[in-house]
């Protein structure tokens, strides 16, 4: 609902200013239950993987630049 001021500037009221529905923060929502150990283990699990494959793919891309490097070397 809007209420007119005097110098008929449209102003929200006091009622729509305050939010309807609140969230928790993020620390309380994971502080307010435990993980499970399913959670915890995909957890590790995903990260391990998300690891691996950065390293892979750096190990990947150097390699390709180290036999690049090595073939430009042999055409001198």
């Amino acid at each position: 609902m809007m209420t007119h001021n005097c110098n008929d500037i449209i102003a929200p009221t006091v009622q729509a200013a305050t939010p309807v529905i609140t969230f928790p923060s993020l620390c309380e929502a994971t502080l307010s239950f435990p993980p499970s150990p399913f959670l915890v283990l995909y957890r590790v699990v995903v990260g391990v993987a998300v690891f691996v494959g950065i390293v892979v793919v750096t190990v990947m891309f150097k390699s390709l630049y180290l036999v690049e490097m090595y073939s430009l070397m042999g055409a001198f």
